[in-house]
């Protein structure tokens, strides 16, 4: 009797191991905390986007363990702004960044537009004075400042500006960038 052999398996071709791909934590160093957009980080909307770009050239990095906001008042007196109901101040600018939003809050005799941008620029409650269609992006807001200072024959003071943040020592970074817009 003839031995039969056994019909051979291939022999599976050995591989050269891959290189590390840059998604592998492990070869990966972490790089510090930005502010634009991460799993934990802020929103990857359009406005998130814009918040992330305004925070980063500016080299703010909000804190990622808790909320935090950036609130900006401009008036057209000669006294710093005051946290009082803004209807009763008859000229009022402010605006609000937040981790998601950006937004502003425009008074001027007695006609109030609110605006939030997520990812378009909507109106909220109130758009007496036709901004939200007019909203530039939020690098650009210094252009809207200008607008209307000139459509309404203001002056917002932007040295007395009242500045509200949580983010830690950003303040004066903040005042330097209203005093250039």
């Amino acid at each position: 009797m003839s031995e039969r052999k056994k019909p051979s398996r291939p022999v599976p071709f050995a591989r050269e191991p891959s290189p590390p791909r840059p998604s592998d934590p492990v070869e990966c160093a972490r790089p510090s905390r930005h502010p634009i957009g991460t799993p934990k980080g802020m929103s990857p909307t359009a406005g998130g986007l814009a918040i992330g770009a305004w925070l980063a050239e500016r080299g703010l990095y909000p804190p990622h363990d808790r909320a935090w906001h950036v609130e900006i008042t401009l008036d057209d007196t000669a006294r710093t702004p005051m946290r009082v109901f803004a209807e009763s101040i008859d000229t009022r600018f402010q605006l609000t960044i937040r981790p998601d939003e950006w937004g502003y809050y425009f008074s001027h005799r007695g006609r109030v537009s609110v605006v939030r941008v997520t990812d378009l620029p909507r109106a909220h409650l109130r758009d007496d004075h036709n901004l939200a269609g007019a909203t530039p992006p939020l690098k650009r807001i210094g252009a809207l400042l200008r607008d209307l200072e000139q459509r309404c024959q203001v002056f917002f003071q932007r040295h007395r500006a009242s500045i509200e943040t949580t983010i830690p020592g950003s303040e004066p970074i903040i005042r330097a960038w209203v005093a250039s817009i």
